[in-house]
C-alpha cells in the first residue's frame, strides 16, 4: 500500500496548479443534470482548488459530495480506536522481530534521518506495523517539497467541509473497516520486506514522490498511474494493484450507478483511481456514462 498508506498520519501537503484532466463531467443516462468526478491528491491543500477550472461551479451545481470516506467518520471515537489497534503489531511480530539486525539498522538510519527534528526514533515505533512506519517516511519525503501546517486543510476533507458549508450532504464510498482492510491486508512479513526495500532505495522513492506530485500538478493521469505502479518499487504486483485500485473501483462504480441516475453528485477520490482500463473513467463509460473533461467554460 505504498502510495495509499500515507493517509495513516496527519501530515498535509500543498500543491498548486492543475488542468481539466482532474475534473470530469459525468452525464448519466436518465438524468439531465450532470455529475462530476474529481481526482484528488490526499494531502494537497484546499488552495489547490483555486486553480482547477470549473471546480467551484461543479460543487455549486451538485446535490451531494461523495469521497472515499465521509469526513466526520474518521474522527469518530470508534474509528480512531479501530485504526490505532490496526496499526499496532502483535507482541511477537514487532519490527525488530520481523527484520534482521542489519536490516533494522538500514531502516533506522533512514527513519531517524527524517524524524530527527521531531526527536522520534525507530525504536519508539518498533511496536507499529511496518506499513505504518512506511507511511510516515513517505509523508516526510513529500513534506520536504510541499510543506503545509494546517492538517484540517487536507484536500479530500476540505472539499467535504466546503460542501457542508454550501448545504450539501457528504458521504463515503467506504467506511473505516474498508479502509483498514485496504491498508493492512498484506502480511507483516511482506510489509517488512517492502519497508526495507523502501529504505534501501530512499533516493529512488524521493524522486518518484517528487515526480508524482509534479504529475498531479499538471493533471497527468497516465503519468500518475505509471509512477504509482513503477516496477522498480514493486508496483508491478498484480495483487497489490487489484486490492488498492481495481476491486475498489468496481465497488464504487456499482454504488455510484445506483445514485447518479437520481441525483447529481461530485465524486472526489484519489487521482490514481481515474486512469487505466479498470479506472473510474473507463468503468463509468462502460456503464453507459459520457465523461468529458471540464474546461471551466461550460458546466
Amino acid at each position: 500500500m505504498k502510495r495509499y498508506a500515507i493517509t495513516l498520519i496527519s501530515i498535509v501537503l500543498a500543491v498548486a496548479a492543475a488542468n481539466a484532466q482532474l475534473l470530469w463531467k459525468v452525464q448519466v443516462p436518465g438524468n439531465t443534470k450532470p455529475s462530476y468526478l474529481f481526482g484528488t491528491y490526499h494531502f494537497a491543500g484546499s488552495s489547490f482548488l483555486d486553480s482547477v477550472p470549473g471546480f467551484n461551479q461543479a460543487i455549486d451545481n451538485c446535490d451531494a459530495v461523495w469521497g472515499e470516506v465521509q469526513r466526520d467518520s474518521l474522527s469518530a471515537p470508534d474509528a480512531v480506536t479501530k485504526m490505532a489497534a490496526a496499526s499496532k503489531a502483535p507482541a511477537d511480530s514487532t519490527l525488530s522481530e520481523l527484520l534482521s539486525k542489519d536490516a533494522y539498522k538500514i531502516v533506522a538510519r533512514v527513519f531517524n534521518g527524517y524524524f530527527k527534528e521531531f526527536s522520534v526514533t525507530l525504536d519508539q515505533m518498533n511496536s507499529f506495523k511496518p506499513i505504518a512506519i512506511s507511511a510516515q517516511i513517505e509523508a516526510l519525503q513529500a513534506l520536504k517539497y510541499f510543506p503545509l501546517q494546517d492538517q484540517s486543510d487536507m484536500l479530500d476533507m476540505a472539499i467535504q467541509t466546503i460542501a457542508m458549508q454550501k448545504g450539501k450532504t457528504t458521504h463515503g464510498l467506504e467506511n473505516i473497516d474498508d479502509q483498514i482492510q485496504v491498508l493492512f491486508n498484506r502480511s507483516l512479513v511482506k510489509q517488512a520486506q517492502d519497508l526495507l526495500e523502501q529504505c534501501k532505495n530512499d533516493d529512488k522513492y524521493q524522486q518518484l514522490n517528487s515526480k508524482l506530485l509534479e504529475a498531479y500538478r499538471h493533471g497527468n493521469l497516465e503519468q500518475i498511474d505509471s509512477i504509482m505502479f513503477d516496477p522498480t518499487i514493486g508496483g508491478d504486483d498484480e495483487q497489490y494493484r487489484a486490492d488498492l485500485i481495481d476491486k475498489r473501483n468496481a465497488k464504487w462504480v456499482a454504488k455510484l450507478m445506483s445514485i447518479m441516475p437520481e441525483q447529481s453528485v461530485l465524486v472526489c477520490v484519489g487521482a490514481g483511481h481515474l486512469p487505466g482500463g479498470k479506472g473510474l473513467i473507463s468503468l463509468l463509460r462502460q456503464a453507459g456514462c459520457t465523461l468529458t473533461p471540464v474546461s471551466g467554460k461550460e458546466q
